[in-house]
């Protein structure tokens, strides 16, 4: 992977909040467990690497952040990825996630200002940049439309990985990954994604939470996860999560503080990061294996240099003349 340099006010801004990081803590005696993320590195280096606007940094961050929340349940060496497939402009996006805590993703098309509901008023921040992030988190639940979600698991020494797919209809993201885990793992789950913006554009923090009933203690779980929901919704929660991250608190920290009367427990943390294991070698092994009369074009006619980019985080890798005569031969 080849990441692009942050520009230097993003960079400056990055040194007065806490390091990208997860961690898992259980709830109410341990029948609740949830995953908290801070991700505002991740997310601005995702925003660099594809060159995304702040709308489309949004709705792809949104799906980089539930993907970071779900490589917390993930052990060994699993993996999984999400294909989000709308009728919407957007198209849909792909999202991976490992054990690592390593995300990568991209979205299917540009989001262009025709994109935008009509109804949505887009014509800048307000003084204090509030409007505009809800603006854009209005945007990111529209700009879906209806279609599916597919999660595909590849666990630890499995034959075969296994997919799982959902539909859904004009409902944002985070509510598209609930529907997920209720309807295919019959687990009830809520899910809060957060970024605030300054009124320059420059994202400054982005941070997300889940919470899930743990299936080993269905009824336990549930009968805890209700009035856990129910207190959650009396908060602005993603205005809660965004000023908590800006205040320079670490994931656990939040989470401490957030949940302090329900007998909050951190049983894990990680680090998470934006990253590809793309490389121009990579590439030059595909390359090899083209059919021969794809080959034999790119040998003759090139172009040259050969360009190539990596869907998945933006890198590009240019073969120059000499380089594929050295790999076709």
């Amino acid at each position: 992977m080849i990441y692009r340099p942050l520009p230097a006010p993003v960079q400056k801004a990055l040194e007065h909040i806490p390091e990208d990081g997860l961690d898992v803590f259980l709830l109410a005696g341990g029948s609740i467990r949830g995953v908290i993320v801070q991700a505002a590195r991740l997310i601005h280096q995702a925003r660099a690497n594809h060159g995304l606007s702040p709308i489309e940094t949004t709705v792809l961050g949104r799906g980089l952040l539930t993907g970071a929340l779900h490589s917390g349940g993930l052990k060994g060496k699993d993996r999984a990825a999400f294909k989000v497939h709308s009728q919407g402009a957007v198209g849909g996006m792909s999202v991976e996630a490992n054990v690592l805590g390593e995300i990568r993703g991209y979205l299917q098309n540009s989001i262009q200002e025709q994109d935008i509901p009509a109804d949505i008023a887009t014509t800048g921040p307000s003084h204090d940049g509030r409007h505009y992030r809800d603006t854009l988190m209005q945007i990111s639940d529209r700009i879906l439309g209806s279609g599916t979600l597919s999660v595909t698991r590849f666990p630890e020494g499995a034959r075969e990985p296994a997919t799982s797919t959902v539909a859904f209809a004009d409902t944002g993201l985070d509510q598209v990954f609930e529907s997920f885990y209720l309807q295919s793992e019959q687990v009830p789950t809520r899910i809060w994604t957060s970024f605030a913006w300054d009124d320059t554009l420059m994202l400054q923090s982005a941070a997300g939470l889940m919470l899930q009933t743990l299936p080993e203690s269905p009824r336990h779980s549930r009968e805890a996860f209700l009035p856990i929901v129910q207190y959650l919704e009396t908060l602005d929660l993603r205005r809660q999560l965004a000023e908590l991250s800006l205040q320079g608190k670490p994931a656990s920290e939040i989470a401490r503080q957030m949940f302090a009367d329900f007998d909050v427990e951190i049983v894990g943390s990680k680090g998470i990061e934006f990253f590809c294991s793309c490389s121009k070698d990579r590439f030059g092994t595909f390359i090899q294996g083209l059919p021969a009369a794809d080959r034999n074009e790119i040998r003759e006619h090139g172009p040259f240099p050969l360009d190539v980019t990596c869907h998945y985080c933006g890198s590009r890798y240019a073969f120059s003349r000499e380089e594929l005569q050295e790999l076709l031969g």
